[in-house]
């Protein structure tokens, strides 16, 4: 027989059951490139994208009952410090951090609070402050939480000298090529609708159109990646408000209120990480995405080709392809297909990523699954002006964080007559437009050139690619031995063997003699950038990075251009000529330096 206990548990499970979680207001910051934007530190974010969200629901910050707050970078309870600018009503609230899906979970954990009758209505918030550059690790005085899937994707597909999150998705990509002829224009086809979406989406980070050999001429990351096939990193937050039917019908929402009528987490499943029985699409959360697809669809009872829009992890284009199949968007091996008859954008048969996503509007890690509830959102109310999708009534939001976590999220309208009979007195409005902030400004007009790979001539092509190589067998000989160590050099050695076999094997097609007779001096380039930075002409790592690199590239240049067919020791050397050119200036920018004859 049941005590007290066990009957109040009881009920609470019955009536868990029967309750629905509906999202009532959506709000997000534009998404930005870090350090531009100088009003933008993480608790800006936060109540930038709180205050829009609470405003998009029509109620005060009173009425929320509890918070789940989601980011990757940052110390212990920053989710009170950003909740605290709305106000301090002492509700609970749970700090969130899953990699790149932290914001879905922290929406996941929100929605399970109203459906689980611990509130009737909550917040989920997300939030990044990000460094420049390709994502790294924090801590190095203990285990990195994807060195198992690191190990595993080695052991399956090899290392390359390239960022490690590329590697994950781009080995996916190139395992789908290997196994169902798939080719590099169907990933190139993918990043170009996204950059082509981005353009009607106030809040993305970028919004230039490109096209595919735009795309594709850009410097290569990984196999079939370009820059251009990659997101970016980004500053921004997101925020949304979800309660209970009894809420909504309460305080009038029905006219806005956006049902959740599936969601699922799934994490990495058995044979994942077991070398002999996995892929590499398995390692990049391939079979996580399809497992947590299916809850949803059983949970919802929809028919995926029944899905209007969708808003899906696009990290890098790689990883957009072959989710199309995970989702059951296409049936499995024919995203080729799916992508050449159009059917991933407007006027195909569903459209995918319509605000440019991750690719172009910017992937902030704790605000990115936030940021897709709100575009979906205004998909399903009407109110995403120029992005609209035609006949919008059943959304998917699909959100993927390596470690791993895959979170995906279905949604409708959850009172559809209630919205017909208020536009039909209101109007239609559009979703409010973001907030501008204070930005950072040049403090000189200057335009620094940076020669990229590309405009290299074949033979300085050809040093960098080998060089690269090089850095690549360092990296590796570092990894194995240790620096320092006797093995670690003799590693080391043999790597820089295999660079001049690269570099003046005449079977690689690059000139023989090039770059062994004349050294670069990078000494004043590494001055002059340094010297740039103190005079404020540039601002960050970034452009001084940039800035270095375009120097070095100068000078290979210069080595490989002057000294082809001259059998003689010189120098490459700085021109006497401002590094900060005006677009369109020829001069040289590096000359040869010769030794004096000696006198006779």
């Amino acid at each position: 027989m049941l005590n007290l206990a066990q009957l109040r548990r009881a009920v609470v499970r019955c009536a868990s059951a029967q309750r629905k979680a509906y999202v009532v207001g959506v709000g997000m910051t534009k998404f930005e490139k870090p350090g531009r934007r100088i009003d933008f530190d993480y608790h800006d974010m936060g109540r930038e994208a709180g205050e829009a969200a609470l405003a998009d629901a029509g109620i005060p910050f009173e009425k929320v009952e509890a918070a789940s707050v989601g980011y990757v970078y940052g110390d212990s309870t920053c989710g009170q410090r950003a909740v605290y600018q709305l106000g301090l009503t002492g509700i609970p609230i749970y700090n969130v951090n899953n990699n790149c899906s932290t914001g879905s979970t922290a929406l996941l954990q929100a929605a399970d609070m109203v459906r689980g009758g611990q509130a009737e209505c909550t917040m989920a918030m997300g939030f990044e402050k990000m460094q420049p550059g390709s994502l790294g690790t924090v801590f190095d005085d203990r285990s990195n939480p994807l060195e198992k899937h690191a190990e595993c994707m080695i052991n399956v597909g090899g290392f390359a000298p390239a960022p490690m999150a590329a590697q994950f998705f781009g080995n996916a990509g190139k395992e789908h090529m290997e196994k169902y002829g798939t080719k590099q224009s169907h990933f190139t086809k993918i990043a170009a609708k996204n950059k082509r979406h981005s353009v009607n989406n106030p809040y993305s980070q970028f919004r230039i159109e490109m096209t595919e050999e735009q795309v594709d001429g850009d410097k290569k990351v990984f196999e079939m990646l370009t820059r251009q096939h990659c997101c970016p990193t980004s500053d921004g937050g997101g925020a949304a408000i979800i309660a209970s039917e009894d809420f909504v019908k309460k305080h009038g929402l029905e006219h806005k209120a956006v049902e959740i009528v599936g969601q699922a987490m799934v994490t990495d499943l058995p044979g994942s990480l077991d070398e002999e029985k996995t892929d590499l699409m398995t390692i990049a959360g391939y079979k996580c995405s399809k497992t947590a697809a299916e809850k949803v669809y059983a949970q919802a009872g929809i028919n995926p080709k029944d899905i209007k829009v969708v808003e899906l992890h696009d990290c890098f284009s790689a990883n957009e392809l072959i989710t199309y199949e995970a989702l059951q968007l296409c049936d499995e091996g024919k995203a080729g297909e799916f992508i050449d008859a159009g059917d991933n954008t407007y006027g195909g048969r569903v459209v995918v990523n319509p605000s440019g996503g991750l690719i172009s509007k910017g992937h902030p890690l704790g605000a990115t699954g936030l940021a897709q509830c709100a575009e979906l959102c205004w998909q399903l109310r009407g109110e995403a002006d120029k992005r609209q999708v035609e006949n919008c009534d059943l959304a998917l939001q699909h959100n993927i964080g390596l470690g791993s976590a895959v979170v995906i999220t279905a949604y409708k309208l959850g009172f559809p007559e209630a919205r017909k009979d208020w536009v039909g007195k209101n109007g239609l409005p559009t979703h409010a437009l973001p907030k501008e902030g204070q930005y950072l400004e040049p403090k000189k007009n200057a335009t620094l050139l940076f020669d990229s790979r590309m405009h290299l001539s074949e033979g300085a092509r050809c040093f960098v690619d080998c060089e690269r190589e090089l850095i690549g067998s360092a990296f590796r000989c570092e990894i194995e031995w240790g620096a320092g160590t006797d093995d670690y050099y003799r590693c080391f050695a043999k790597a820089e063997e295999e660079f001049n076999t690269c570099y003046f094997d005449e079977e690689t097609g690059c000139p023989e003699g090039c770059g062994r007779i004349c050294e670069p001096d990078f000494s004043a380039g590494m001055e002059l950038c340094n010297h740039l930075v103190d005079e404020g002409i540039l601002v960050g790592d970034i452009p001084l990075a940039i800035c270095i690199n375009k120097f070095m590239l100068e000078m290979l240049t210069c080595v490989e251009s002057c000294l082809c067919d001259v059998q003689t020791e010189c120098t490459c050397m700085r021109a006497d000529i401002p590094f900060l050119q005006i677009p369109g200036d020829t001069s040289p920018a590096a000359i040869c330096v010769y030794p004096e004859e000696p006198e006779e």
